[in-house]
């Protein structure tokens, strides 16, 4: 079934005055939509169980397979999406108890680690919603390769600073994260929003290759929760299913 016949079949209860709604999310012709349809088929997304982190109106929820779910904060939202038919939670997914989710196969989650105060305690929790093995799809904006950028003109775009963004990353600093926080990372790149956008490209992923992937902004990881992952030896946390995912070690404090 085509994109097209997925929102026709699910959105046939939308009322009316929501089609702006519609239109503006579910045509799926910007940049990361078209990331996300990559990953969809490439994943085979629309047989997993997948939690949707910031699900907004249900427009990638609505592809997932059996199983799967939301979180969003936003009433409008959840109400919106249900009309959809699919299942979403109101959760703020840092600060309350998740301990009622399902277990998930599949995270998905899309420029939302940025805007957090804490990627270490964001990372942490949604080890904890994964089953065994479970993996995490994450993708995130990066600082480009280099500074210069800025000065090229046609290029400062990609150092356009957004106002709500309070963290910030490369490749290499994801990385770590991952490795402290319990994942396995089997495949990253970094990739072009702009470029997708000025080249009309229908799979963004092609932006990842050499010189194309010099003028990334945005980065994709494919990483798997590792069951038997602990902090190191030394440190004085260890993990735990808490609020967040860790505890201190009896006597460190």
């Amino acid at each position: 079934m085509s994109v097209q016949e997925v929102v026709k079949t699910k959105r046939s209860s939308v009322m009316t005055q929501e089609d702006d709604i519609v239109d503006f999310h579910f045509k799926y012709t910007r940049a990361k939509d078209k990331l996300f349809l990559w990953a969809k088929d490439r994943f085979d997304l629309s047989q997993k169980a997948v939690c949707d982190i910031g699900s907004g109106y249900g427009h990638y929820l609505v592809h997932f397979g059996p199983g799967s779910y939301g979180l969003d904060i936003s009433k409008t939202h959840i109400e919106f999406a249900e009309k959809l038919g699919v299942k979403v939670y109101q959760k703020d997914f840092m600060e309350d108890d998740l301990s009622d989710l399902p277990k998930a196969d599949f995270v998905w989650t899309s420029a939302t680690i940025e805007h957090l105060d804490s990627a270490h305690i964001f990372l942490r929790r949604i080890y904890n919603i994964l089953n065994d093995n479970g993996v995490l799809l994450l993708e995130s904006p990066v600082r480009p390769v280099s500074a210069f950028y800025r000065h090229i003109p046609g290029l400062k775009s990609l150092y356009n600073e957004h106002g709500d963004h309070v963290n910030f990353f490369t490749p290499d600093i994801f990385d770590w994260h991952f490795k402290r926080t319990g994942f396995k990372l089997e495949e990253s790149f970094r990739w072009s929003v702009p470029l997708t956008n000025k080249l009309r490209l229908r799979n963004p992923t092609l932006t990842r290759h050499f010189p194309l992937n010099l003028f990334g902004d945005a980065y994709f990881a494919v990483c798997r929760k590792d069951p038997d992952w602990e902090y190191p030896a030394r440190s004085i946390r260890k993990k735990a299913e808490n609020l967040k995912g860790y505890v201190y070690k009896e006597g460190t404090l």
